[in-house]
């Protein structure tokens, strides 16, 4: 059964067990006396006290949550015990409402977070097209990976086992941090030069890797959009990972933030959804007037429609209306 945990510090000794049991009591008897006198000596337990040198005394408590308690009759018992003339503090531990609100949380951080790996992948894939084990190599000073107890070089096999990458080892505060930086690491400039036979090979190998890619801006705007949303998230997310109740302005921030960021990644894979196969470009809708006759003397006589890339001859559907 669930319970609640207490400590509760009093500043003389008093008959501790009664007050905490008759705190709770009153409160049943203003609310159609939910709990009877009888069940309240089962759902209530010392669990020790320590007399301190002050003379002060701290009190363990256990209050077993059954369908009688509701969360707010929780809250005014707490309420009511800290208003107890002799109650210097209460601390309230374990409590099966506050684990429900932050599982709650837990949700739906998992959902953001996972989806925000998932474009940030796409986007370090997209753009650098090379080992999906080193994204951040050059963001250390930045960035510093959360791996523990493994050897660099054994980072991409370790990842490659947990079908992982970089990105499962960020807080939300390194997310924000991200760049694409128009960085070629020295080894594979000279891999480059040395496999390319002539200057135009070697740049369009340098732009295989990401530099000066014109997407690059695109991505770039998305991050600097998230950016401000993930800050109202850790903390939330730092709440539930530590087992707190964020405050209403946490809440609030966390709330709009949420709403913000699912809009910017859901619009992000809607864009992902209009792009050619073939090569990557933008799928669009387009209509063509076809015209008869010569030059001076022209008259339309029907309309092509096509849904297709706007790069190369990918097409999905084309249809010619006559007029």
């Amino acid at each position: 059964m669930d319970s609640a945990y207490f400590q509760i510090l009093f500043s003389k000794k008093i008959d501790f067990a009664q007050i905490i049991k008759q705190t709770l009591l009153k409160i049943s008897e203003a609310n159609n006396n939910l709990v009877s006198k009888e069940n309240i000596e089962f759902l209530i337990g010392i669990e020790y006290i320590k007399l301190l040198s002050n003379d002060r005394y701290l009190v363990g408590f256990k209050l077993i949550l059954d369908d009688s308690i509701s969360e707010e009759e929780l809250g005014i018992y707490c309420e009511s015990l800290d208003n107890i003339d002799e109650c210097e503090f209460l601390i309230k531990f374990r409590d099966k409402y506050l684990f429900d609100s932050l599982k709650k949380y837990y949700e739906e951080i998992f959902d953001i977070e996972m989806q925000l790996r998932e474009i940030l992948s796409f986007i370090f894939i997209a753009i650098y097209e090379n080992d999906c084990y080193s994204f951040l190599e050059f963001q250390k000073q930045k960035v510093n990976l959360l791996f523990k107890g493994v050897k660099e070089e054994n980072v991409p096999d370790f990842l490659k086992n947990k079908y992982q990458n970089e990105f499962f080892y960020l807080t939300f505060n390194q997310y924000r941090q991200l760049k694409l930086p128009d960085i070629i690491k020295s080894e594979t400039l000279i891999n480059l030069m040395a496999d390319s036979k002539s200057f135009d090979e070697l740049k369009k190998g340098i732009k295989k890797l990401g530099a000066i890619r014109p997407e690059k801006n695109e991505y770039l705007e998305f991050l600097n959009r998230i950016s401000e949303n993930l800050e109202s998230i850790e903390f939330v997310r730092n709440c539930v990972a530590h087992n707190r109740e964020p405050s209403d302005e946490e809440l609030d921030n966390y709330n709009v933030a949420k709403e913000k960021l699912q809009k910017e990644m859901s619009e992000f894979f809607s864009t992902l959804n209009s792009l050619c196969p073939e090569c990557g470009g933008k799928i669009i809708e387009t209509q063509k007037t076809i015209y008869r006759g010569y030059e001076e003397d022209q008259e339309p006589v029907a309309i092509k429609y096509r849904i297709g890339c706007s790069n190369c001859d990918y097409t999905i559907h084309e249809e010619t209306i006559d007029i």
